[in-house]
């Protein structure tokens, strides 16, 4: 009997054992479980729970935890779940390290903490602006982290939030793009007077919306899109509330094949400007889909500027000259294109532009085609450059009667000769 006993007990105590650590590898597995899903939810799958040790995985609420942690050692991974706090969008991973000569923190892929070591940020090939300590609260100035997460070099991803700029951002070989341009989760970068998205080369925009709080104000020269180089590509960008939408021109090497697709400018003084200036060409860049428009709230806000009549006599996209431009502007090509409610449609003086499936609705003129003179500094005439060999194939030109013009029919104006239209519906 006493041998039963002892027996059923020893089995009992097994049992539990048994039951105890496979309870316990559950509990360690949902835990590690855990880890690896708030890991690759907050930092993109950087790294997988396989392949960081949990004996130096070390978990931090925010960049000022982990720089005040004195116990973090070189070799050991960090992970944060938040810049200033839990889950504001700041979620990253990085390796410590010894310091090396020539460390400079930049608020963001290199942080000094409190010990003495370094953290540095671990990435899949890009970075997000929030990581760098941007907000996106539509107050706070968002300028430092954001100029900080450019000149690492990586593409930037802003997600949905207003992100405040006091200063030009100037981008070569820069990528920029945010989460959508559907209502309520935009990505919407506000420049202050003053500060414009200067794109210098080989840069990329997408999905963002370049906004300014407020309408251009009595002699504003802000802009939105400063473009002065070679193979831009802006998609689904939209740009609001500038005296230029986007301002176009060259340097030394020119300002060509630029790509603009799919967006929006609305309430511009001018909604493309394009001047050639200097050396180099103004040539071979394609706008694509864009809708450029003004709002009647935005009309009655220009009828309140003692410069209004100037401003009724912009035009929605415009080619020109400075007068110590060398070269000339030609081969631009506009495709679809709806210039809707602007004073005036297109000024066009080049050459060899082509105006495809274009609608303009509302405007006083629709096309005006002419040379431009240069005048010299003494008054004198300098260079003339020539428009000519422009062609309009199909598209729609409706206008009507505005600020007490008497003229109702669709207009193209021309002072030149060589202009081709073909097939374009007037009514």
């Amino acid at each position: 009997m006493l041998r039963k006993i002892v027996g059923i007990v020893l089995f009992l105590v097994c049992f539990w054992c048994v039951f105890s650590l496979f309870d316990s590898y559950n509990a360690t597995k949902s835990a590690n479980h855990e880890i690896k899903t708030e890991t690759a939810d907050s930092v993109n799958n950087i790294v997988s729970a396989q392949e960081i040790s949990h004996e130096t995985l070390k978990v931090h609420s925010s960049i000022e935890s982990m720089r005040s942690n004195r116990e973090l050692k070189a070799g050991m991974t960090v992970q944060t779940t938040g810049y200033y706090k839990v889950n504001d969008g700041g979620a990253a991973l990085y390796n410590i390290r010894s310091p090396k000569s020539g460390d400079v923190e930049d608020g963001g892929s290199v942080i000094f903490l409190a010990n003495g070591n370094i953290a540095d940020l671990i990435t899949d090939g890009k970075v997000n602006a929030k990581q760098f300590g941007a907000i996106g609260d539509g107050v706070t100035d968002d300028t430092k982290a954001i100029k900080n997460a450019i000149n690492f070099g990586l593409p930037v991803f802003f997600p949905k939030g207003k992100f405040v700029v006091n200063e030009t951002l100037v981008l070569d070989h820069r990528s920029l793009y945010g989460s959508s341009q559907s209502w309520g989760n935009e990505t919407v970068v506000i420049l202050r007077e003053g500060a414009a998205i200067h794109l210098k080369g080989y840069n990329s925009l997408n999905n963002i919306s370049i906004s300014r709080k407020g309408y251009p104000k009595q002699e504003s020269t802000t802009k939105g899109i400063w473009i002065e180089g070679a193979f831009n590509r802006l998609n689904n960008v939209n740009i609001y509330n500038q005296a230029v939408g986007i301002f176009m021109t060259n340097d030394r090497s020119g300002c060509v094949y630029n790509h603009i697709v799919d967006g929006v400018i609305a309430n511009c003084f001018e909604g493309i400007y394009m001047q050639a200036q200097g050396k180099g060409w103004v040539n071979e860049n394609t706008f694509e889909n864009i809708n450029i428009r003004q709002t009647t709230d935005f009309r009655k806000h220009v009828d309140t500027l003692t410069n209004a009549l100037h401003i009724k006599d912009k035009f929605a996209v415009t080619m020109t000259y400075s007068n110590d431009a060398i070269h000339g502007i030609n081969m631009n090509k506009f495709l679809c294109m709806n210039l809707e409610g602007c004073y005036n449609g297109f000024c066009v003086s080049a050459i060899n532009c082509v105006f495809v499936s274009n609608r303009t609705e509302k405007n006083k003129i629709a096309y005006y085609f002419m040379d431009y003179q240069s005048i010299n500094d003494d008054g004198s005439l300098g260079r003339c450059f020539k428009s000519s060999s422009n062609i309009i194939i199909n598209g729609v030109i409706r206008n009507i009667k505005q600020d007490g013009d008497e003229n109702r029919e669709p207009r193209v104006y021309t002072t030149v000769a060589g202009t081709t239209i073909y097939k374009v519906k007037s009514d």
